[in-house]
């Protein structure tokens, strides 16, 4: 995990500490402990968040996984949840082209009439700070322009 700060050894962390820590805003930490569960961080008398490291470590990974992986909260949130029942997960899941938006992807062995297994789905694309991400953006653009040129006949 690639973090500018080591996580120091302490008990508890502020969430200004956490910011620096992990390079994630406040508020982005406020909206993830409201998707994932395993981030719930303990209140003082002064209802300051207190962190744990093992809920820095779980910001890290799930900082990682929707900012370098490309995940989609929800993909990170399946995939997060196999890790902890004990299923593993690996780099698979649920992948977006841009990082942020979900796609709807097919389900893999779906049994007729039976519960719906977890859906994994390959990237559409590469994510946004991958260096092929804009070649393949010009060559969108490029097609775009030619289906325009051919509607203005």
């Amino acid at each position: 995990m690639n973090q500018a700060t080591p996580i120091p050894e302490k008990l508890y962390f502020k969430i200004g500490e956490v910011c620096e820590i992990t390079g994630v805003k406040q508020h982005v930490l406020r909206y993830w402990e409201s998707e994932f569960r395993m981030l719930s961080p303990q209140r003082a008398n002064s209802r300051q968040r207190l962190y744990r490291r093992g809920d820095v470590e779980n910001i890290l990974r799930i900082k990682r996984l929707l900012k370098e992986e490309g995940f989609t909260i929800s993909g990170a949130k399946k995939l997060l949840a196999r890790e902890r029942s004990g299923k593993g997960g690996g780099a698979e899941g649920e992948k977006s082209e841009a990082g942020k938006q979900g796609v709807p992807s097919p389900s893999v062995g779906a049994p007729p009439g039976g519960e719906e297994k977890v859906s994994v789905s390959r990237p559409l694309a590469p994510p946004p700070n991958h260096p092929s991400f804009f070649g393949g953006i010009k060559h969108i653009k490029q097609e775009l322009l030619d289906l325009k040129r051919i509607l203005e006949r």
